[in-house]
């Protein structure tokens, strides 16, 4: 659903984010919330913006910075920014689900103007359900926002999103699975990614090279990790594929590592393939722009935003499929295929030809504009 492009004068308030993970963890969503954050902040929309979020060991529990603006306060056990769920890590899930039931005292004191909470917390079993509805009982003039950031809600679920004053979609599959519910749809606001990223420099590039011994090297890059979710045992039987043709090229992905096994370790034994672990995102960027072919084979994701990041550093990608904004604007570059020759085949031929076949239009995700989307949504609150 659509609104006003012109963006209200109106401040914020006190904007607090409930986060399942924050900087110094990596991934999408962290990028995602500081961005976020910072522009909110920068650009004088929000008096405070507040991130309360998991622990995390070597960083102090409150953190204040752009003079006292920005704040960070982290209050639950470290879990969603481990490589590895644990056995343990289920106990830490219901500490965490017990000191939800602080909020409500929490976010009066503060006070609270707008309070956000990251869609990931609804998707499981949680007593944040029942937290929410005491801050509304209790704090009836704090507003408050589902930030729906993939599409893992079930659809028994979806009616209970009515809840909320309004619901943040980042993509179409997204809003797709709530258009059933016409009360949950009238308010949902589509705001894309916000994506930060420019085409990447020819000596940041050769730099992560060397960092990462790759220079020279002639390889597939993946910044989205291994795991089942994310493709990753097809992503090996593809670059075997490829290398029947192309005997030179190599594997190399970033990110957490869920997936393993002896597939896995017999490629990087014969050195073709090169797992870095979690690395510095500037890092991932250059990588990405520095590849022969920047892949994403996931099929969970709304809309990935490495794949986004990737197509603005300047590498030619293929994408994965499910994601409508993508269907609709590049499917050339789209991994459709199901048998693994005619995707590698595809690979090969973006890889290697003249003209990047990719057109789609990145500007919607630059930060004026999603900032803009973001100041039109939240100050119809306030």
């Amino acid at each position: 659903m659509k609104h006003s492009d012109d963006a209200s004068t109106k401040k914020l308030g006190t904007v607090c984010y409930l986060a399942p993970v924050f900087s110094p963890a990596i991934g999408g969503g962290v990028v995602y919330l500081e961005l976020l954050s910072k522009y909110l902040v920068t650009e004088g929309v929000c008096e405070k913006f507040i991130i309360v979020t998991e622990t995390f060991p070597g960083r102090a529990n409150n953190e204040i910075s752009e003079n006292g603006k920005l704040q960070v306060i982290r209050k639950y056990p470290f879990r969603a920014g481990r490589n590895v769920k644990e056995l343990y890590s289920y106990f830490q899930y219901f500490w965490q689900n017990l000191q939800f039931y602080s909020l409500p005292k929490f976010v009066r004191q503060l006070p609270v103007d707008i309070l956000m909470v990251h869609g990931s917390f609804l998707n499981n079993p949680s007593s944040l359900w029942n937290v929410l509805k005491l801050i509304r009982y209790f704090s009836p003039n704090i507003k408050i926002v589902a930030d729906l950031r993939d599409p893992k809600l079930p659809m028994r679920k979806v009616s209970t999103l009515k809840f909320f004053d309004l619901i943040i979609s980042c993509s179409e599959n997204i809003t797709q699975r709530l258009e059933g519910d016409i009360d949950v749809y009238r308010k949902v606001r589509d705001i894309p990614i916000i994506v930060d990223v420019n085409r990447s420099n020819e000596n940041d590039i050769m730099d992560a090279k060397l960092r990462y011994r790759l220079s020279g090297k002639v390889y597939v890059f993946s910044g989205s990790g291994l795991s089942v979710e994310k493709g990753a045992q097809r992503l090996l039987e593809l670059v075997l594929e490829i290398r029947k043709k192309r005997r030179n090229v190599a594997l190399v992905v970033a990110g957490k590592r869920r997936a393993w096994g002896k597939n896995f370790k017999q490629a990087e034994q014969e050195d073709w393939f090169h797992y870095l672990g979690q690395i510095p995102h500037n890092d991932v960027l250059s990588l990405s722009a520095g590849s022969w072919l920047d892949v994403n084979l996931s099929t969970v994701d709304s809309m990935p935003r490495h794949s986004l990041e990737a197509l603005c550093s300047g590498a030619r990608v293929i994408l994965p499929k499910g994601v409508p904004e993508f269907d609709k604007e590049c499917p050339a570059c789209i991994g459709y295929e199901e048998r693994i020759e005619d995707l590698a085949s595809k690979a090969i031929r973006i890889a290697e030809s003249r003209q990047d076949p990719c057109g789609y239009r990145v500007d919607r995700n630059r930060p004026r504009s999603v900032i803009n989307e973001y100041v039109c949504a939240l100050s119809e609150l306030v």
